[in-house]
């Protein structure tokens, strides 16, 4: 039998299971305690929504939530809601009881203080430092925000990512060609093991039968952000030509989620007064799965970015093609889910012309074919993404960090 470890897991933007977005970490936690005995407090900042209503985790014991300040905006108080996530977190472990201290702490990107404010607690806790690299910062500020190299701050983000690759015990990375970026910028060997996204297999609905064959459109599913590097005005350009194209089956375009660029999409297609484009707000996951199992074709897109050369392992990605529907990927990428597994359609980025003929290509499609590729799909999924899988792994590595700071 193990002895139990217990791990705290730092992510300012981490929610539970049960609420709309991001839940990898909950299920991570959740599984790892299932199957491996890691007990995991995961350490998070309450209030950093700034347009959902505050979630509660169905197990409070495996949540803490520090309080920060709310960031509306990016900007300069983004930056200090980052800091003073950062700074709560140091605070927590300062005051932490001797006997509830960890066994080791690992720290989860996007932004990099949070990854600092996870290293200073370990080093309080004299435990190993983890460091899970989810979105490469400051890259992507550069190449998706328009930020210039030398603007303060990503100065100062590069010191910390140089920084944090270097003391860190081992670094996961959830982006599969990655590892060559951070052994460049930490300039030296550094331990990595690929921790991919994905999915709780075991949780799936049965993927059931579009509505499409009771006599209704083909439907098409958006299902997630709405922010500047989705590249949703995509989207509306291609539902722009296919609203015009004769040749076009009946086709609705369904946009589900929430984002500081949707009030700019919904304005856009007002303007250019397309009848078939349906804004829904956020959902839990349970709720997405219900809303897949209706369409036929499921789409995501991404900015045409060099921030896509180190491949691509987005959430709701594996949670489309687990569905067993079609997906339409818009991305230039050299690691493509879609294209490895024939599950559907890959187009070039923010080229709606080809977005356009690549929908059509799949809504002339027999249904038996639509159906053939979401298995393929739903198959590499099952393979390759299953989160039971990844928490395996996780709980391995986690370990071997902690027995590595014992010698």
């Amino acid at each position: 039998m193990t002895t139990p470890l217990k791990v705290w897991l730092v992510n300012h933007y981490a929610i539970p299971e049960s609420a709309p977005g991001i839940t990898r970490h909950a299920t991570l936690a959740r599984l790892m305690e299932e199957r491996s005995d890691v007990q995991t407090l995961i350490i998070s900042g309450r209030g950093h929504y700034w347009n959902v209503a505050e979630a509660r985790d169905d197990n409070s014991e495996r949540f803490s939530s520090v309080p920060v300040d709310v960031a509306p905006a990016n900007g300069i108080r983004r930056v200090l809601n980052m800091l003073h996530f950062a700074l709560r977190v140091v605070t927590k472990a300062l005051r932490t009881p001797r006997g509830q201290r960890p066994d080791v702490v690992l720290a989860s990107s996007p932004h990099l203080f949070g990854g600092v404010g996870g290293w200073l607690a370990a080093r309080w806790f004299r435990v190993p430092f983890v460091l899970e690299v989810r979105d490469l910062w400051p890259m992507s500020l550069v190449e998706l925000l328009g930020l210039k190299g030398w603007h303060p701050l990503v100065v100062v983000m590069k010191v910390l990512e140089r920084f944090l690759y270097r003391v860190a015990d081992v670094v996961f990375l959830v982006l599969p060609g990655s590892e060559t970026h951070v052994r460049a910028v930490a300039g030296r060997e550094v331990r990595t093991v690929t921790v991919p996204n994905g999915v709780d297999v075991s949780t799936l609905p049965e993927p059931g039968a579009p509505l499409s064959l009771a006599g209704g459109p083909i439907s098409v599913v958006y299902a997630g952000a709405h922010g500047v590097p989705n590249a949703l005005d995509t989207m509306i350009d291609a539902w722009s030509i296919i609203e015009r194209r004769t040749d076009a089956p009946p086709m609705t375009l369904r946009l589900i989620g929430d984002g500081k660029e949707k009030p700019n999409l919904q304005a856009l297609v007002a303007e250019r007064g397309l009848t078939t484009v349906s804004f829904e707000d956020p959902v839990t996951k349970s709720e997405v799965r219900e809303r897949m199992r209706d369409a036929d074709i499921l789409i995501i897109t991404w900015r045409d970015s060099p921030l896509y050369a180190n491949g691509i392992s987005p959430n709701k990605l594996y949670d489309y093609m687990a569905a067993a529907r079609p997906v339409v990927i818009a991305v230039n990428t050299p690691i493509n889910p879609v294209a490895e597994s024939d599950g559907g359609v890959s187009v070039p980025p923010e080229d709606p012309a080809a977005l356009v003929e690549g929908l059509i290509d799949l809504a002339d499609a027999s249904p038996e074919e639509r159906a053939r590729l979401g298995r393929q799909g739903m198959d590499y999924v099952f393979e390759h993404h299953d989160l039971a899988k990844v928490a395996d792994r996780l709980a391995g590595e986690l370990r071997a960090a902690v027995e590595r700071g014992r010698r």
